[in-house]
């Protein structure tokens, strides 16, 4: 049988294409669908898997985000933030809110502007206790807490302690010989202390805010970095920073906390360097101390690396409380940047707000306030200014006067957003300071009185300043120097055309005081309170200068006032026992430290005064002892609780025990001219050991001598020719 070949059935052909058509069709529908809802499910699991991740929030202090080699490669090699950002999410266009390191931790905390939670200043206020912070989220979420600062600008007493289970915030004593010096602690320290806290919790979630200095003039960074960059050491000091991090990540890789933790490290402000004609920053709302680095580690790849959009840092707080789906509080006026991180659509605002009221609070002068929108910023001031920041980004070119209708626009929505963000503003709060801490943050740069406003002061534009800030910053550098004389001088130059300023004021004080003119030093407090009214601060140093003259009455007055303007800081309960004990009412000065420890009873200048009211008002040892070791058992690290604990055995034979608290107390104060002089006489006299007396000896002569009475150069000479 033969068969027949068949040809092919052109119109099968014909049949089949319109079914190809739609199968192939189907198959694009059908994958589109898989990438969109596989898309949606990844999305979901991304967000399930954050919950459970630990978060650690470092914050850079006045770090620029030009001094990344992330955002720009010319200056600094920072490869660990490098990598962090390589692996991660970087926002290139970052806004800080202002150039104060207090106002913008209590931003990045709460999600909220500074004209809402009235933290305008690092000393003026303290955080309103009414302010929700990001760590008391954490708390209620039932994660262990802690926070770890470099700075004593971030001590508890300004409020941001709340919510944190451990605040490391203590530093070393301040040398009352060096009115100006640092108190810090180093990134390899706090990172330490970091490390030491995880470690004992590395099987629970965690909530860590890491807070590093290092970036902060004064600069002065370690070796290799000191050398490495000669000449820069803002770079060196960056560099350094980033070294220690790198070490800190290892740990954490290492230890498995890596793919375990949703890490965001963002700078508070920048640094000026010079441009505008500021070193440093707090002063001007440009670019050099408003634009700063924020960075995410995921512990998942996201699915872009750099975003361009605009952002703010009162948008941290509620990032990462949605990623952890804790509710944002309703006064939170940032915008959660999490479904940009992940990749989803998202809608924030092209705007940003920025303001320093530094020069208002400590000059009287106009207040800055600065507006962005698109390419624009707008700089609300006496003389306006406008930048187009695309063809102009370090704001050389003012075109407020050639773009008036652009100028009227932005500051139109600078005044809407102002008056339309919310709640109203909450009410400020005084911080409780004690005079050693004083002393400390006026080492920073950051303890200066506050002017009371002043129509005509008002109509000042700080860009005709900046001179006499820096004449201030020099100012502190002769006094880092020992040249009060020359200090002294330029304040008092200051104080001829500028009388209101309490920080020259504070100066030419000091500078009389580091010349024993105690008296001077009272009129010149005295005339500064005649201008700005009853300064908490300001009376505090009188009171303290009037103790040093030797007029208790007066003293007792003066800080009678400190507790009138701040009844709820323990510290004036504490000066005001000092007060009385030097008029001799015994009762009424134990009771005064009594209060102290009352309000607070973790402040432990109060406990260390109160051992000492014991050993030597009341000559009861065994009270004494029990004061100063509780005192040093609480703060291991303040120099005169162990000096007071020191004495306390010394007076009671126990010079072994003595001698151990005042080589502790040397250790943490190296100026400690008394300390030393005390281990001399032991090792000289109680417990015989020529090497050790020897040592003391000659430290003594190298350390201390063109700055001793001639009494007590005669006493150290006396005991250097027995042990000779």
């Amino acid at each position: 049988m033969k068969t027949r070949k068949r040809t092919p059935d052109k119109g099968a052909k014909r049949r089949w294409a319109p079914a190809l058509l739609f199968a192939a069709l189907g198959l694009a529908l059908l994958a589109a669908l898989v990438a969109l809802f596989g898309g949606a499910v990844r999305d979901r699991l991304q967000r399930r898997q954050l919950r459970g991740m630990n978060v650690l929030l470092i914050t850079l202090d006045t770090l620029r985000a030009d001094h990344l080699s992330c955002y720009d490669p010319a200056k600094v090699e920072t490869p660990h933030l490098d990598a962090l950002a390589a692996g991660g999410v970087l926002f290139e266009n970052c806004v800080a809110q202002t150039p104060l390191t207090l106002p913008s931790h209590a931003t990045i905390l709460s999600g909220t502007y500074p004209f809402y939670h009235q933290v305008r200043d690092n000393r003026a206020t303290r955080v309103p206790s009414g302010l929700p912070l990001l760590s008391e989220a954490f708390r209620a979420g039932g994660r262990s807490t802690a926070a770890f600062v470099g700075s004593m600008v971030l001590d508890s007493s300004y409020g941001l302690d709340r919510g944190f289970e451990l605040y490391a915030d203590r530093f070393s004593a301040y040398n009352p010989l060096n009115f100006w010096g640092e108190i810090r602690k180093p990134a390899d320290a706090v990172l330490a202390e970091a490390r030491d806290w995880i470690s004992r919790r590395a099987r629970e979630p965690f909530f860590a805010w890491i807070h590093l200095y290092d970036p902060h003039a004064p600069w002065e960074p370690p070796s290799p970095f000191r050398e490495r960059y000669a000449g820069h050491p803002y770079r060196g000091s960056v560099a350094f920073m980033d070294s220690e991090l790198g070490k800190f990540f290892s740990y954490l890789k290492e230890s498995g906390l890596w793919s375990r933790s949703l890490i965001v490290v963002v700078a508070d402000h920048g640094e000026g360097l010079g441009e505008h004609g500021e070193e440093t920053h707090g002063f001007f709302v440009y670019q050099s101390t408003m634009r700063v680095p924020f960075l995410v580690h995921l512990p998942f790849a996201p699915p872009r690396q750099r975003l361009t959009q605009r952002v703010e840092l009162t948008d941290v707080a509620p990032t990462i409380l949605q990623a952890m789906g804790f509710a944002i509080p309703s006064v939170v006026q940032g915008h959660s940047l999490l479904d940009l991180i992940l990749g989803r659509p998202a809608r924030r605002p092209d705007a940003a707000y920025g303001e320093s009221h530094y020069p208002r609070i400590h000059f009287g002068w106009s207040e800055l306030k600065a507006f962005y929108q698109g390419r624009w910023k707008y700089i609300l001031a006496p003389d306006e200014e406008l930048y187009d920041l695309e063809a102009d980004p370090g704001e050389t070119r003012n075109l407020a006067a050639q773009r008036p209708e652009e100028s009227r626009r932005l500051r139109s929505l600078l005044m809407r957003q102002i008056a339309g963000s919310g709640a109203p503003p909450l009410a400020a709060a005084l911080p409780r300071l004690d005079a050693d801490s004083r002393r400390k943050l006026a080492s920073l740069g950051y303890v200066t009185t506050t002017v009371p406003r002043s129509a005509e002061l008002s109509r000042i534009d700080p860009k005709n300043k900046i001179a006499v800030i820096e004449s201030l910053r020099r100012i502190k550098e002769l006094a880092e120097q020992g040249r009060w004389t020359e200090a002294g001088e330029r304040a008092r130059r200051i104080l001829a055309a500028d009388p209101q300023i309490g920080q020259a004021r504070i100066a030419s004080a000091n500078a009389y005081r580091a010349a024993g003119d105690f008296n001077r030093a009272v009129d010149e407090l005295r005339a500064g309170l005649a201008i700005q009214g009853d300064d908490d601060q300001m009376l505090a140093l009188l009171g303290e200068t009037l103790s040093l003259a030797g007029r208790f009455q007066e003293s007792l007055a003066a800080f009678e006032g400190c507790l009138a303007v701040n009844p709820e800081n323990p510290a004036n309960q504490n000066n005001l026992g000092l007060a009385y004990w030097n008029l001799g009412q015994v009762d009424r000065a134990e009771s005064a430290f009594r209060e102290a420890l009352g309000i607070d009873p973790d402040f432990v200048l109060a406990r260390v005064n109160l051992g000492r009211f014991y050993l030597h008002a009341r000559r009861d040892g065994r009270r004494a002892r029990e004061a100063l070791l509780a005192a040093v058992a609480s703060d291991p690290g303040l120099a005169s609780a162990h000096d007071a604990l020191a004495e306390s055995y010394a007076m009671a034979g126990s010079f072994a025990r003595a001698a151990e608290h005042w080589s502790r107390c040397l250790e943490l104060e190296p100026q400690n001219f008394d300390a030393c002089f005390n281990l001399l006489m032991v090792y000289a006299r109680k417990l015989p050991d020529r090497k050790k007396a020897l040592h003391y000896y000659e430290r003594i002569r190298r350390d201390f001598f063109p700055r001793l009475p001639e009494k007590e150069r005669r006493a150290v000479e006396a005991l250097g020719q027995g042990l000779n």
